[in-house]
């Protein structure tokens, strides 16, 4: 084989093992999520829950409640870049089935999901811009939408999260049993070692050179 096939053969496999090296060299995220309901107003006999800075809201009318949950992660695992979930919002109707009637779901409804990592590094909680809710649910039909703001990423170290199913449509307690995915996206931001930066530039450099050198 000629020296220059040998060399150019020896840096193009230099070249693909070090790309590769950087993208499987990320380290593995661990994350929680919980979420916090707020904005409402406790209405006597009609809604409850909206100041207890919690998981649960619940509303409608004597022996006819929907409750309304949100279902965090506990310490997921997952190699970032990657579709994540970030917990499940959850319809009931606290009388058990799906028979419960019609309620509007309370003005002014808002979710935070907190995110708390583990590892690469230790952070959080931090909280995903708000999202509001509204529309009616029963136990057979949901018009409620759940709506983040377009710029709704966070920063743990290196590593952000973001939502990426927004609006969100909810489902009613008669459908999957009342839950809807919140899909999110990890982002794993770390920058490579300058050297191997480096190293890779060589390597794109020497097959640069060999190409030009053929076609002259």
């Amino acid at each position: 084989m000629p020296l220059e096939a040998f060399v150019k053969k020896v840096l193009t496999a230099f070249f693909f093992f070090t790309l590769y090296s950087v993208t499987a060299s990320a380290a593995p995220v661990t994350y929680s999520t919980n979420g916090v309901f707020s904005g409402c107003t406790d209405v006597a006999g009609q809604v409850s829950g909206c100041t207890a800075n919690g998981n649960t809201i619940t509303f409608g009318a004597s022996g006819d409640f929907i409750q309304l949950t949100f279902a965090g992660i506990s310490n997921s695992t997952v190699n970032a870049t990657t579709a994540a979930s970030f917990g499940d919002i959850i319809f009931s109707c606290l009388a058990g089935g799906t028979g419960c009637s019609a309620h509007n779901i309370p003005a002014n409804l808002l979710l935070t999901i907190n995110v708390s990592q583990t590892a690469p590094t230790v952070g959080g909680p931090t909280g995903i811009p708000a999202a509001g809710i509204s529309g009616s649910v029963s136990g057979t039909s949901n018009s409620g939408v759940v709506s983040w703001p377009a710029n709704n990423t966070i920063n743990i170290g290196p590593i952000s999260y973001r939502i990426a199913n927004t609006p969100l449509n909810l489902v009613p307690p008669s459908s999957n049993s009342g839950h809807t995915t919140v899909q999110g996206v990890i982002t794993d931001n770390t920058v490579p070692e300058p050297s191997t930066m480096s190293m890779i530039g060589l390597a794109a450099l020497g097959l640069g050179l060999i190409g030009r050198r053929k076609s002259a």
